[in-house]
């Protein structure tokens, strides 16, 4: 990728500082500068067989204002493209350390949450770009999301429990 109009996020983890909780990581999104961009260097390819890779599941979902669409692909799970409708052109891209298990677009607004099947809810909006932590003591691995119809607050789910999430 080589054009410099393109915003390409990184999710980075760091281990929190010894004062919080122990053993935890932070995570969040460094933009990345240096242009071009070679996704296979940036992103696991230790499965790459073919039966694998066709079994990976794919999304393309459009945004509720029909302004953008989010996709992932099977070649390159841990990576989300957003594209711009109107201009017809890639607006962003999001790397993640783990496989994207699920996206969904807020109804209310072009607010992107992405699950990875780690305790982050990762959100991409055309102004920013953001990892959240999901407050649950314990292992709550996000892997899906439903936002509200009505309201700009969403629940996440991970194989055996749901999380309603609220803005602050």
């Amino acid at each position: 990728m080589a054009d410099d109009s393109v915003a390409v996020h990184r999710e980075i983890k760091q281990k929190q500082k010894l004062d919080q909780r122990p053993s935890s990581m932070k995570a969040q999104y460094k933009l990345l500068s240096e242009l071009p961009v070679r996704l296979s260097k940036l992103t696991d390819q230790t499965s790459t067989g073919s039966l694998q890779i066709m079994s990976r599941p794919t999304f393309a979902k459009i945004s509720s204002s029909g302004a953008y669409i989010a996709r992932t692909s099977a070649t390159f799970p841990s990576v989300v493209y957003v594209l711009d409708v109107k201009n017809l052109a890639l607006v962003a891209v999001l790397i993640h350390s783990n496989a994207v298990s699920w996206i969904s677009w807020d109804h209310l607004s072009d607010s992107l949450a992405i699950c990875t099947g780690s305790k982050h809810l990762h959100l991409w909006s055309p102004s920013s770009c953001t990892i959240l932590d999901v407050p649950f003591k314990g292992s709550f691995p996000v892997k899906s999301c439903q936002w509200n119809p009505q309201k700009s607050c969403l629940v996440i789910h991970s194989e055996e429990m749901a999380v309603l999430c609220t803005p602050v």
